[in-house]
């Protein structure tokens, strides 16, 4: 699904009946490929968001926050020199075409007045944004050069429209003359024909076209009627008088809930397989699709790196287990060793010169049973004790050691396993980078390039109220988790986590009040529901009291200890967290 010429259109008299005059207060570009205007005038206050993400390239109001980077782009340091503070002039289109041009009064370096136009391209991964003053390009958020594209999108080059599609502008054509055109595609179905004769909507808006008249897509254009004919005209016809004024933007869902299309006229074509869900506004609408599915692909774009990084972690530090584990059996003989020892130094008596053992009894053994213990023929009886007991020394101290690496492995692995937990359950960028930070903190990984020292990141975990009015805070990385437990809460607060499972800490705030059970179960359902068990049933959630949980000296970020404590059951509920979750 992309956003068509005709949803541009309507979108571009919006601007001009709400935003002329506006004043560009600021500009912001959070990633590469996103740029933020906000527009400022008399009872108007809005953001105005431009993508030229390949999956997602659109323009429209948003009231959505955004995190923008510590450092500006260089482009975006550009713009707030020539754009901030110039007045929105008009919002034109070019044709029906996915090509809006928004023009700003501006003053130059000399304070001169200036003209410079927001051209936005929609085309997929072709998207851009160019910014141009008489006709020559600023800049633009991609620059192409000749190699690339038959256009120059370069600084100083002379703007050039692309190049338009031999289609017919139903906007600009009487409709009888579309009608005569697709009676000439023959050869064609009758959904290729309408699509290939009209420009500027989406193929779902053809396809409704081609419903309303003809009802067979692939019936070809020589055996459509003069009836079906004359249908079609009627549906072009309404939709040109409609337009662009009496809209009803919709998404269209199917029976899981899924989004299958959007679009701003009424769907008839899938009868009731898909349910429609309207907005007042085909901004609203855009932002609604777009918003969570934009932020959900950057994080996995974002977070792919890391993944990788934390289950190379984890895969390492098994095999070092499972390496020690092995080396810690081969140390298990070290009691023989010490028998043997004790052995010879008791039946000195019985060992003659050149004996390479010492057959005797073994009175270590319950049945009393006779040995033979290897000796050294090149080492005296005493020497020979002397060795087996080095031996068995040699290997208690190596056993004691893998036993401390092994334990320090096991930790490190729960660790990963919190954060790779961490991970897949983060909502932001910001998260993602906070989780690396700590990673890098903590000497898993480093960074390629030596940088500042990081300040301190403002913590901000998720917050919720339960139905009786009680603050409960849940964090969302291993730093919040001990941020939480260790300094933010009091000694009476309550404490949640899910029982043997990588999930978040979740603080009940009590302010010494008496705490319901029906809160503490919200409580619970929300540290499940932010746990590696959220997909899972009847999950355990211990919870206690602050002053009875303690985090070890030495131990990771995330790691405590804790005692006196019940256990809940309850099933994850991400609608019960959204409902309780501060707006």
């Amino acid at each position: 699904m992309a956003l068509d010429g005709a949803m541009l259109g309507i979108i571009k008299k919006d601007l001009n009946d709400t935003a002329l005059g506006a004043r560009i207060e600021k500009i912001t570009m959070p990633y590469k490929d996103l740029i933020c205007l906000f527009l400022n005038k008399p009872n108007f206050k809005k953001t105005l968001l431009i993508s030229t993400n390949p999956n997602s390239a659109r323009i429209h109001f948003t009231n959505e926050k955004f995190e923008n980077p510590k450092v500006p782009p260089m482009l975006c340091m550009l713009l707030r020199k020539r754009l901030a503070g110039g007045r929105l002039k008009s919002v034109s289109q070019y044709g029906i075409d996915r090509v809006l041009i928004l023009q700003f009064d501006c003053k130059n370096e000399l304070g001169d007045d200036a003209v410079i136009s927001v051209v936005v391209e929609m085309f997929g991964r072709l998207s851009n944004v160019i910014f141009t003053e008489n006709g020559k390009i600023i800049d633009a958020l991609k620059r192409v050069d000749p190699s690339e594209n038959k256009r120059f999108i370069l600084p100083n080059a002379v703007y050039e429209f692309p190049q338009k599609q031999d289609r017919l502008n139903l906007f600009e054509t009487d409709t009888e003359s579309v009608i005569e055109r697709i009676k000439t595609q023959t050869g064609k179905t009758a959904l290729q024909a309408i699509s290939s004769v009209i420009d500027g909507l989406s193929p779902v808006i053809y396809r409704e076209f081609c419903f309303k008249s003809v009802g067979d897509f692939e019936k070809p254009v020589e055996d459509i009627n003069a009836y079906q004919f004359s249908k079609l005209f009627s549906c072009l016809e309404e939709f040109k008088n409609n337009y662009p004024d009496n809209v009803t933007p919709c998404l269209l869902r199917n029976e899981n809930g899924v989004i299958k299309e959007f679009t701003f006229i009424e769907i008839t074509q899938y009868g009731e397989k898909y349910s429609a869900q309207y907005f007042d506004s085909v901004h609203k609408l855009l932002q609604n699709y777009f918003s969570k599915r934009d932020n959900e692909e950057r994080i996995k774009q974002i977070s792919v790196s890391i993944t990788k990084t934390v289950n190379t972690l984890i895969s390492r530090t098994k095999r070092k287990i499972a390496l020690r584990e092995k080396e810690l059996s081969a140390t298990k003989e070290k009691e023989k060793f010490r028998v043997y020892g004790e052995l010879i130094k008791a039946n000195l008596h019985l060992i003659k010169s050149g004996d390479s053992y010492l057959e005797c009894k073994n009175y270590y053994d319950t049945e009393y049973k006779t040995i033979k213990i290897p000796l050294d023929i090149s080492l005296s009886p005493i020497k020979n004790a002397h060795k087996y007991f080095k031996d068995y020394r040699k290997l208690s101290t190596a056993a004691g050691i893998k036993e401390e690496l092994i334990a320090k492995a096991k930790a490190d692995l729960v660790y990963f396993e919190s954060v790779l937990d961490c991970i897949k359950r983060t909502a932001s960028p910001s998260d993602i980078e906070a989780i690396k930070q700590e990673l890098v903190d903590e000497g898993f990984i480093r960074l390629k390039k030596k940088s500042l020292k990081q300040k301190p990141q403002k913590q901000n975990p998720e917050k919720y109220i339960s139905t009786d009015g009680f603050e409960i805070f849940v964090g969302k990385n291993n730093y919040q988790n001990d941020w939480l437990t260790t300094k933010f809460a009091e000694k009476q607060d309550f404490w949640f986590h899910t029982k043997n499972i990588p999930g978040s800490h979740t603080i009940v705030v009590t302010k010494g009040r008496h705490v319901p059970d029906s809160t503490l179960t919200q409580a619970a359902v929300l540290a499940a529901t932010h746990s590696k068990a959220q997909n899972s049933r009847l999950v355990a959630v211990d919870y206690t009291r602050i002053k009875y949980v303690k985090k070890p000296s030495g131990a990771k970020p995330g790691m405590v200890i804790y005692k006196t404590n019940k256990t809940a059951y309850v099933d994850p509920d991400f609608e019960l967290c959204e409902k309780l979750k501060e707006k």
